[in-house]
């Protein structure tokens, strides 16, 4: 471990404030908006779209406003800004599940206290981690069992009765 001053921002605040400056500035409806995603993602629908079949452009349209007082530019403008910082957002979740991943499958060594206040981004533009105060290890036969589980819960139609035996067997 490296002990040292990271300079930067929660990444969940720093996703809200980039929101923000593509809303003008609208800390509201950036909070307003992200907590409707998340609760949509928690629910597991996908974001509100398949029940209603959205597209990602009538939800950015929802976001955007169909406001009159906005040229076909700006609202141009705006909905690209919008489908980068998804982009951007989804990539920076990938890689902390790709590395949360490695440190549990590979290392067998991971931070047992993963949440938002940890995860930091830098005014570099990384991502740091930080606050591995309750470090877990893993050994290789755990690392397998718990691997196990992933897979079962991974897999669509996977019988609940196979989950429960992945469980078990991780103890």
């Amino acid at each position: 471990l490296v002990m040292e001053m990271l300079e930067g921002k929660k990444l969940a605040v720093a996703i809200e404030d980039r929101l923000s400056r593509i809303l003008n500035g609208n800390k509201d409806l950036a909070r307003k908006v992200l907590k409707t995603k998340q609760q949509a993602l928690f629910r597991g629908d996908d974001s509100g779209r398949r029940k209603e079949k959205k597209t990602v452009f009538h939800e950015i349209n929802q976001i955007v406003g169909d406001e009159t007082n906005i040229r076909a530019t700006q609202k141009i403008i705006k909905t690209l800004q919008l489908i980068s910082l998804a982009k951007y957002t989804r990539d920076r979740l990938s890689l902390l599940l790709d590395v949360h991943g490695h440190q549990i499958f590979l290392d067998g060594c991971f931070n047992g206290d993963p949440h938002p206040g940890n995860i930091l981004e830098l005014d570099c533009g990384r991502l740091g981690l930080i606050d591995y105060g309750q470090v877990r290890r893993l050994g290789k036969r755990d690392r397998l069992a718990l691997s196990g589980v992933v897979a079962a819960l991974g897999k669509d139609g996977t019988p609940q009765s196979e989950i429960a035996d992945s469980m078990r067997e991780f103890g």
